[in-house]
Order: C-alpha cells, then sequence, then structure tokens
C-alpha cells in the first residue's frame, strides 16, 4: 500500500454514529444483568454501534488472532507455568487442541496464531503458525503509521 492508498483509505473513514452508540448504551441499559457486568465488552459493542452505524450490529465473519510469547515473569520466579507451557499452548493452538481452537471452530472463526516472542524453536512442531519477529512487526507498523510505505512481513 503507497503513502498515498493509505491516506486515501483514512480519510474516508466517518467518525463514529453518536445516535447508533446512544441507541446501543440505552439497549445495554434494558439487558438483563447488572450495569456495566460485561465490563469493557460493552464499551466495545457500543463503539462498534458507532463504527457499524446500527444500534445493534451483526458480525457475520471474524477471526481470532493469537499473538503466543513469553513474557519474561518466568526468569522474575513470578509465573505459575514453566516457559514450555507457553510453547506447548501454542502448538496446540495450531492444531486446534485449545478451547480457543475449539470455540473458534463452533463459531465457524478462523483462528490465526503468531509467534511474536515464544522462546523456543517452534517453527517446526507447529502447524499453521505465522512466525514474525516483533521488532520488525512493530517497525513496520510504526513505518505505516508515519505514513511511509510499507514492506511485506516475508
Amino acid at each position: 500500500m503507497t503513502r498515498q492508498e493509505l491516506t486515501a483509505y483514512i480519510e474516508s473513514i466517518l467518525p463514529a454514529d453518536r445516535e447508533a452508540m446512544d441507541a446501543a448504551r440505552r439497549r445495554q441499559a434494558e439487558l438483563a444483568k447488572p450495569p456495566g457486568s460485561l465490563g469493557a465488552l460493552e464499551d466495545m459493542s457500543i463503539r462498534l454501534a458507532g463504527i457499524r452505524r446500527t444500534p445493534r450490529p451483526r458480525i457475520d465473519r471474524c477471526r481470532v488472532t493469537v499473538l503466543a510469547a513469553d513474557n519474561g515473569v518466568v526468569a522474575e520466579g513470578v509465573s505459575s507455568a514453566p516457559q514450555s507451557v507457553t510453547l506447548m499452548q501454542t502448538v496446540n493452538l495450531t492444531r486446534a487442541k485449545t478451547g480457543a481452537s475449539v470455540l473458534a471452530k463452533h463459531f465457524g472463526s478462523g483462528i490465526t496464531v503468531c509467534d511474536v516472542g515464544v522462546n523456543a524453536d517452534i517453527r517446526e512442531k507447529a502447524e499453521r503458525l505465522l512466525c514474525i519477529e516483533f521488532a520488525r512487526l512493530l517497525k513496520l507498523l510504526w513505518s505505516a503509521s508515519c505514513g511511509r510505505e510499507s514492506r511485506s512481513l516475508s
């Protein structure tokens, strides 16, 4: 995508529809649940109503994206599980052997597993794994957000 294409795309984005958001907020208040009990999910549903310009937006297709990485807490001694658990969970996500994989399949959603910092050589063990060097990904995202031409991840 060129800078010009990205700029045109960004400029085509409309502001959120406040009326749809207000209607969605009123609907949330009418549901049989404690107010605010769904936390950030309620805020996201209201924002989605504004983006889709309707108080009750439908999502016909979605995709689950899992960004898998070790966060360093094992080295600090505060993790309840060793890094090998991250490795096995990531591998099992690619093999559709986790709760997230089963739920994604049940709801007709695809799942993409991205290795953004698993502290192991995972490529040989995992199936359908998208391996991205995290620093490289951040650089590409930063470059795109600054208006420079983005480059392919491969």
